[in-house]
């Protein structure tokens, strides 16, 4: 290790004959101790961000219920009142009217919502994925520092040294020895990392985009809940209304025939 840096020390020829000198040269394997907190540091920090999103819709999701039924509450008690003044055939064909717009905004909510927590979901989950990949490409990219990239694309160290002998002399030359790394490697892995980052990125902004919309189709099936709800406290209200009405109509039918009973008794 050298300088919190894991690697090794090889060394490195260079010039001939009497020019020729050697160098010591550190090759870094990896990250550095400081790279790798930065590193989790990043992915701490993302998923952290994530998921307090995920909590942040779930409160605001809350907050709106609580909202709603309060609201509810007023509204039935303000339809009740109302509903003494309606007819029974009025009052139920606007309850029926109510239950089926209530029905079908929370199919349309229930999906939203779904849509909300999966995408969510999608996004937080593309977080370790990107990180994963720019590792990769970062970890590459670590490991070609110092190597020189040959005509075929490969990554490798030049060493100055005997490439061929004969009886009178060495030939001296560099020698390149690949390490096993390509430019299509590298290339391929800053493309991956790249495309994984956009991607992860488009998912938090599709999730946001999804919790708003959850939270618009959420306020209108509650509003539809409040009207259903409403409709059916006046239903109820006319009903009582109507039956109070024939009552009331009887008694005075019952007076009546009592008065002219006694009338011509």
């Amino acid at each position: 290790m050298h300088n919190g840096q894991m690697g090794y020390w090889e060394n490195r020829s260079s010039g001939a004959g009497n020019n020729e000198h050697t160098t010591r040269a550190f090759v870094a394997v990896g990250p550095s101790e400081a790279e790798k907190a930065a590193r989790a540091e990043k992915v701490a920090k993302e998923k952290q961000q994530a998921e307090e999103a995920a909590k942040a819709f779930a409160a605001k999701t809350a907050a709106a219920s609580a909202a709603a039924e309060k609201e509810r509450q007023n509204a039935i008690s303000a339809a009740a009142a109302a509903g003494q003044h309606q007819t029974v055939p009025d009052a139920r064909n606007n309850l029926n009217q109510a239950t089926a717009e209530a029905s079908r905004l929370k199919t349309v909510a229930d999906n939203a919502l779904n849509t909300a927590k999966n995408k969510r979901k999608e996004a937080i989950d593309a977080v370790p994925v990107a990180t994963q990949a720019e590792k990769k490409y970062q970890d590459l990219q670590q490991s070609i520092k110092g190597l020189t990239l040959n005509n075929n694309g490969q990554y490798g160290t030049q060493k100055w040294e005997v490439i061929s002998s004969n009886k009178e002399h060495d030939h001296w030359g560099y020698r390149f020895y690949p390490s096993g790394i390509t430019k299509a490697q590298v290339d391929a892995a800053q493309n991956d990392a790249v495309n994984k980052r956009n991607a992860a990125t488009s998912l938090a902004s599709q999730a946001t985009a999804a919790e708003q919309a959850s939270l618009q189709a959420s306020a209108a099936y509650n509003a539809a809940e409040t009207r259903r709800q409403a409709a059916q406290a006046a239903l109820a209200s006319a009903e009582q209304a109507a039956a109070a009405e024939r009552k009331r109509q009887e008694a005075e039918a019952a007076a009546a025939a009592a008065a002219e009973k006694k009338t011509t008794g």
